[in-house]
């Protein structure tokens, strides 16, 4: 004949592969080498016996139906079964079928020392639940003991290990929600370990304990803080902030900012915040708010964070401020009609400027300049090299408004038109008329020869 394993279930992600095993009762979990249904066609693992007997009812995973029908039964069928749902590869759950106890757990989880690890876990029990117990033992014992204990609701019960005290809590006080996910803060690399959970009733006799563990694996602390830099100007306040790595809600974290370089010290205001996102995550940042100015560009400005047990980690940046200062215009002014006028216009900025040249009394002058950028300095060169007698201008350098007065000293010509004009009548006069051509008013003189 056949039979129906009538079956449902809950996941914090989308399912994509069902599997199910046929292995022994007293087996924690079946294996690879159990399997009896995988919906990934290509995973041809475990008992050849099942191939074409079992079948799901749904075959959208995505529906949360997990109920199978075996067709064809042998008494070699006899057995405990499991099934287990997968997002990808490192991400499943493995569930029990049973009549009244069931969990559903990870079956490893990976964190980082200093920071916090939340253990998703959900179950179903004969009797209304009123205290949870969780356990931290060695993966090699199959019921961890009261020695093991790292959380009890009930806060009488004080067995069990002092070094979890005030680092575990529940995400759902109420257990009669059962909900069992738990959440560890200021993780430790000695928190590694097989996790274990108990549920407890009314009576006496309620009382159950889930032979399946959670393998979670602390490692060293990598992750960096996260430092923003808003656009920096100088004279205009600015304000950085540090943000320490992980949302978790256990001992707040030490701030420290510090800088080298160029910049020298940086004075400000320094702040600490705590942004609490919900009862299991807060979000830990120090703000630094100061005054930038030309001497800061280039400095490189550290925030380290301090977490529990003396781990550190840290996020330097450098920091680029926009100024604009020591603009100069190098050059003669003054010079003869036909001589070249050279002028060099330089100004320290970041970005770099860019220098045009306008004659007041002309267009923009793109003819005879040059521009040389090294590092933060710009220069740019006007070289005129035919000044005539009208060249007497104002120049104006407009990276940052500079001036230069040029003077162009220019030789008069006498035009051909001057004449002397001689009367004599009783005494002897003569009018001389000189004419000249000149940018200014030139200075005349007569030199009277007899």
């Amino acid at each position: 004949l056949c039979v129906v394993i009538p079956c449902s279930f809950t996941a914090g992600f989308t399912a994509r592969h069902a599997v199910w095993y046929q292995c022994q009762e007293t087996k924690d979990r079946c294996g690879d080498v159990d399997i009896i249904f995988h919906t990934n066609n290509n995973n041809r693992k475990g008992q050849p016996g099942f191939r074409g007997r079992v079948s799901l009812l749904e075959p959208d995973v995505t529906q949360r139906n997990c109920s199978i029908v075996i067709n064809d039964l042998k008494e070699s069928d006899s057995g405990a079964y499991q099934f287990r749902k997968c997002k990808r590869s490192r991400l499943c759950f493995t569930f029990l079928v049973c009549l009244s106890f069931c969990i559903a757990l990870p079956e490893e989880l990976t964190a980082e020392a200093g920071l916090c690890v939340v253990i998703p876990c959900f179950f179903t029990a004969g009797f209304t639940a009123r205290h949870a117990v969780w356990y931290q033992c060695q993966e090699t014992k199959d019921r961890c003991g009261d020695v093991d204990i790292i959380f009890h609701t009930n806060n009488n019960n004080r067995k069990g290990q002092p070094g979890f005290r005030g680092r575990v809590s529940l995400l759902e006080p109420d257990v009669r929600q059962r909900i069992c996910s738990i959440v560890i803060n200021d993780l430790k690399e000695s928190d590694s370990g097989a996790y274990q959970f108990r549920v407890i009733g009314t009576r006496d006799s309620d009382r159950y304990q889930f032979l399946q563990k959670v393998l979670i694996s602390v490692k060293g602390l990598s992750q960096k803080p996260t430092v923003e830099i808003p656009p920096l100007t100088e004279g205009r306040e600015a304000t950085l902030t540090c943000t320490a790595p992980g949302l978790c809600s256990g001992s707040a974290p030490e701030f420290l900012w510090t800088w080298s370089g160029a910049g020298g010290s940086i004075s400000g205001n320094i702040t600490t915040l705590t942004d609490r996102l919900n009862a299991i995550a807060n979000r830990y940042s120090s703000t630094l708010t100061f005054n930038p100015s030309a001497e800061h560009h280039g400095t490189n400005i550290t925030c380290t964070v301090r977490l529990t047990d003396d781990r550190t980690t840290e996020e330097t940046v450098t920091l680029n401020v926009s100024y604009v200062k020591d603009l100069r215009i190098i050059g003669e002014t003054a010079v003869k009609e036909h001589e070249t006028l050279n002028l060099t216009c330089s100004v320290d900025s970041f970005p770099p400027s860019r220098i045009t040249w306008i004659k007041l009394s002309d267009l923009f002058l793109q003819n005879g300049t040059e521009t040389v950028v090294q590092n933060d300095t710009s220069a740019e060169l006007l070289n005129e090299t035919e000044t005539s007698e009208q060249e007497d201008a104002v120049y104006l350098d407009s990276a940052a408004t500079e001036y230069a007065d040029v003077t162009v000293t220019c030789k008069s010509t006498q035009l051909k038109m001057s004449e002397c004009d001689i009367c004599v009548h009783q005494l002897i006069k003569t009018s001389c008329r000189c004419l000249q051509t000149s940018i200014r008013a030139p200075d005349v003189s007569f030199d009277q020869m007899f």
